[in-house]
Parts: structure tokens; sequence; C-alpha cells
């Protein structure tokens, strides 16, 4: 696969169209706290989210929760990525199906506790069932 150089611009406007403005901020303050924190962002926004390659941005979301959650220490970044998910069209089955997947690889109680972070997300959001 050839790869295009990507901008630290590109990534922030799909951060801002997943999260909204106020995400596009915080992250541009977060740059400039220190060089590691420079470096992550450029990384994380400029080469992953500001690629258009074979994955969409919903698979992406889907891909990212799932890693998030596999963690089991990641809930606030957890909680920012289901808002993104969604915000890329996932649906609240494609997220909980995504969760679903963890348990045989992370252990029943990570699972679990993605799931009760997911539900308190969409509680939330007022999409309670």
């Amino acid at each position: 696969m050839t790869r295009t150089p990507i901008t630290m611009e590109a990534g922030l406007q799909r951060i801002e169209t997943l999260l909204g403005k106020d995400s596009r901020a915080s992250m541009e303050r977060a740059a400039h706290d220190t060089p590691l924190t420079a470096r992550a962002e450029a990384i994380a926004v400029g080469e992953i989210y500001g690629e258009h390659g074979t994955l969409d941005l919903k698979t992406r979301e889907l891909v990212t929760v799932a890693v998030l959650a596999a963690r089991g220490d990641a809930a606030p970044q957890l909680r920012v990525h289901l808002q993104g998910a969604r915000n890329a069209g996932a649906s609240r089955a494609e997220i909980f199906a995504t969760l679903d997947q963890l348990h045989p690889y992370t252990g029943l109680p990570v699972a679990l506790n993605a799931i009760r972070v997911a539900r308190e997300f969409f509680d939330q959001a007022g999409d309670a069932r």
C-alpha cells in the first residue's frame, strides 16, 4: 500500500467530525503540553485519523473501541471513542457486538467492565434499553 504524507490538520479535521469542535481544541492544547504529548497526538491524529485508507472511519472507531476495551484500564478513552463510533455511524448493536467479542481473549471481568462503560455511555446519551 502506498501512503501519502498526512498532515496534523487533516487528522484534526477528522477528529472534529467525529467528536466535535471541543475535542479539536482539547487535542490542540494537549499537543502543546509536552514534546511527548505533541508526538503522540501527531501520530494518533495525523497519521491514523488523517489517513484515507482501506478501513472506513466507522470500522476504525470500532477497532479502537475494541482495543481500548481490551486494555481494561482506559475507560475515559473508551468513552471518547464510543462517541466517535456513534458519530461515525456505528449502531448500538454494532458496538455491543464488538464488545461481545472480547471475553474469550481478555477474560470475563474486562469484557463486562467494558460493557458497563458502554451501557453508562448509552444511558447518558439517552439511548438506554
